[in-house]
């Protein structure tokens, strides 16, 4: 007579291990993951900043060798918005009016005192400021998350007034105001679309201009050739969070009121809203006016990081001490 044999299922010992194993395995690799998965992301960051740095080249052989300014004191546009054409970026660039983005304008005194001058007072370029720009964006951070203040518009280095704003930092003329709401990139009605870069103004000290001031500045006038320690040495653009990067995120910045940063607080953390900052491991990208990039340790030495922000010191600078 045949006898079928019943085949012996996993025991419960048996499966517990396989199933432990498999944890293992997962918590093996998941760091493996989540390093492969920054590197994409740090990688794409850098790519972003030498996109914009390769249009301000672009912006400057277009007018002269002259740079865009690091903000514009009546509109309070940043130089992002200058750059708009240049980062493929013209249906958003055509809606911002023309007067808006000249310097020093013969109208700078009424437009600044009925408020008609700020771009947020002007329903197109209110309107230019929501395109979500992937460009202006580094892909670690999230820009459109919850925040305790709302978006910022952030005024750099420069003698401006600041009427309705609040933050000034000591030692800079800077300053920081609000779209209140409760969701990065969305204060009320308009979802702003947010930036993560911001040009850099250089280490000013106690009195502006000095000793190690950048290109980027108010209503700036420089030109690519003022840029004497070499355009491969000489920051043009950095990372920052415009808000704290310790705790529950207080603010974001829009890429169309992101002014001029300075250099003069170091790379220290916990970061605070006018410094440069980063959500990379360890590390801040920079990008230099040749269109490089270099990664600058968080820890960096302060004495050299702020000779690679001035345009003009004749410091050699020593990388090991940055990188």
């Amino acid at each position: 007579m045949l006898r079928l044999r019943r085949r012996s299922a996993f025991t419960l010992i048996e499966l517990l291990v396989v199933i432990a194993i498999i944890a293992i395995l997962i918590g093996m690799l998941l760091p493996a993951v989540q390093k492969v998965r920054e590197s994409a992301t740090n990688s794409q960051c850098r790519n972003n900043l030498k996109q914009i740095a390769l249009a301000t080249n672009a912006y400057a052989e277009a007018n002269t060798t002259r740079l865009p300014p690091g903000f514009n004191s009546v509109s309070y546009i940043g130089t992002l918005g200058y750059l708009l054409p240049y980062m493929e970026q013209n249906a958003a660039a055509r809606l911002i009016p023309t007067n808006m983005l000249v310097v020093n304008p013969a109208n700078m005194t009424s437009m600044t005192t009925n408020g008609s001058g700020q771009w947020w007072g002007n329903t197109n370029s209110l309107t230019a400021a929501t395109v979500h720009i992937k460009n202006y964006e580094c892909p670690s951070d999230d820009l459109y998350g919850n925040v305790t203040l709302g978006t910022g518009c952030i005024m750099g280095i420069g003698y401006f007034s600041g009427a309705g704003f609040t933050g000034l930092a000591p030692n800079y003329y800077m300053l920081r105001g609000y779209f209140a709401g409760t969701t990065g990139g969305n204060s009320g009605a308009w979802n702003f679309g947010c930036t993560n870069y911001f040009p850099s103004g250089g280490y000013q000290g106690n009195i502006p201009g000095q000793p190690y001031p950048g290109v980027f500045g108010q209503d700036g006038t420089s030109r690519m050739t003022d840029i004497k320690d070499g355009t491969s040495n000489t920051f043009a653009f950095g990372e920052s969070l415009a808000g704290t990067d310790s705790g529950a995120r207080d603010s974001v910045c829009t890429w169309m009121g992101a002014g001029t940063f300075p250099t003069g607080y170091g790379l220290t953390s916990p970061a605070t809203w006018y410094m440069f900052s980063s959500r990379h491991n360890g590390v801040i990208n920079f990008a230099f006016f040749d269109g490089s990039v270099r990664p600058i340790r968080k820890s960096a030495d302060f004495s050299n990081y702020v000779y690679a922000s001035g345009y003009n010191d004749g410091v050699v600078i020593t990388w090991p001490s940055l990188e």
